[in-house]
């Protein structure tokens, strides 16, 4: 590759970031920006950088989902005034969710408490991991290690700009927190079709496609020794078959009469904080029944097909 080409390509990256950190100063305290509108506040900015004509190619949403409310931020604008027990402070919220921008490799949080942007994986481990053991408000212990635990189970979405919207929208991508964690710092992901977990599974057939994704046609089940269809939980069908994650945008389920049907759950472990393994992800089942009144509904229905993929290649295919 031509090293003026390089050399400029570098330069036009950090212009592009040197004017989103502008434009992110700006609004930082402007009157767009309110508590526990984390999803509008980066809507609104979102929005300003594209009315400015600002480059936002390398540029996507992030959001973290915890229905526990158990998303504990460190470095909270509007959090609690708390201290470590060598007595540095730390301000800390606990959210159901959270929204982000994540441009050219940096982070642009309007809950943070103060105005700056990070790296990636700086702005994960500043934000989410404590830096010493501390005790909760019922008094249960919480570190680094239970922090990345609970990391593994927390929902994980990628949204496009282009399909980003202040109301609901299907985000490209669908995994664990603990995924953004890995791809930060450059570790691999798990992508094939090994099962990884005792039931047995099937498919029809199977696309590769080209940007690294796999679409799996009219997975099952077999249980009793009979073939049973999926119930439309494209996330947990994927990891199931291999992958981290899914598309969920491009998954398909037929709507049938009542009829026995396979429910996937499970959980994930791993071996190291930020690498997977093959088996690192635990799958149960039980049997459930559709319900065909539901028609818009697919966590009623059997998967026709799902895309499964991992964050390394959605972010790369941008």
């Amino acid at each position: 590759m031509n090293v003026k080409f390089i050399i400029l390509l570098v330069f036009s990256l950090n212009l592009f970031s040197s004017n989103i950190d502008v434009e992110f100063k700006k609004f930082f305290n402007s009157s767009f920006i309110s508590d526990r509108l984390c999803k509008q506040n980066t809507y609104h900015f979102v929005n300003h950088l594209i009315d400015k004509k600002i480059n936002l190619s390398d540029a996507y949403v992030v959001s973290v989902h915890d229905e526990f409310q158990d998303l504990n931020n460190f470095d909270s604008r509007w959090g609690r005034k708390e201290f470590y027990p060598s007595g540095e402070q730390y301000f800390r919220s606990n959210w159901f969710y959270h929204f982000f921008l994540v441009a050219n490799g940096k982070v642009y949080d309007f809950s943070q408490a103060d105005i700056k942007t990070e790296s990636l994986y700086d702005y994960l481990l500043n934000s989410y991991i404590p830096k010493e053991e501390i005790k909760l408000v019922l008094g249960n212990k919480f570190n680094e290690k239970i922090a990345i635990k609970s990391f593994v189970n927390t929902k994980l979405q990628i949204h496009s700009i282009a399909n980003f919207s202040e109301d609901l929208d299907t985000p490209i991508y669908e995994g664990s927190f603990i995924e953004l964690f890995a791809y930060s710092s450059d570790k691999e992901m798990i992508s094939n079709l090994t099962p990884t977990n005792k039931l047995e599974l099937g498919f029809d057939r199977y696309d590769e496609n080209e940007n690294g994704s796999i679409t799996i046609y009219e997975p099952y089940g077999v249980h009793e020794n009979k073939k049973l269809g999926l119930i439309t939980n494209p996330t947990m069908i994927c990891k199931s078959y291999g992958f981290l994650g899914s598309v969920p945008v491009k998954s398909e389920h037929i709507v049938k009469k009542k009829q026995d049907a396979i429910k996937l759950s499970g959980s994930m472990k791993t071996s190291t904080p930020f690498d997977f393994e093959d088996g690192d992800f635990i799958t149960s089942y039980s049997i459930t029944e559709t319900m065909p009144r539901v028609k818009t509904q697919p966590l009623f229905h059997i998967a026709k097909k799902v895309t499964c993929s991992d964050l390394n290649t959605v972010l790369n295919n941008l």
